[in-house]
């Protein structure tokens, strides 16, 4: 195994160092990435809705910095369970 990864090039173990970051954030600390700046966000465990803000998105003025946790689309429904997304 050693030997396989010492022939990957810089540019190519940097590539899977990021990935294995990624997917840590993602499945261990059960964060998603937005879809409108790739900032990851989490979801307070305390917290019933699925309406989620991404800050990052709402400071830089982008249109979709509220979205849904579960399709991870924008938000365009009125309440705080259903994001009004037709396949959602």
């Amino acid at each position: 195994m050693c030997r396989t990864i010492g022939m990957f090039s810089k540019a190519d173990m940097k590539e899977i160092e990021s990935g294995i970051e990624k997917n840590f954030i993602m499945y261990e600390m059960n964060a998603k990435e937005c879809i409108g700046c790739g900032a990851f966000i989490t979801k307070n465990e305390n917290t019933t809705t699925n309406r989620l803000t991404c800050i990052p998105c709402k400071y830089m003025k982008k249109p979709q910095y509220e979205i849904c946790w579960i399709c991870l689309k924008p938000w365009i429904g009125q309440g705080s369970t259903n994001c009004g997304n037709p396949d959602c």
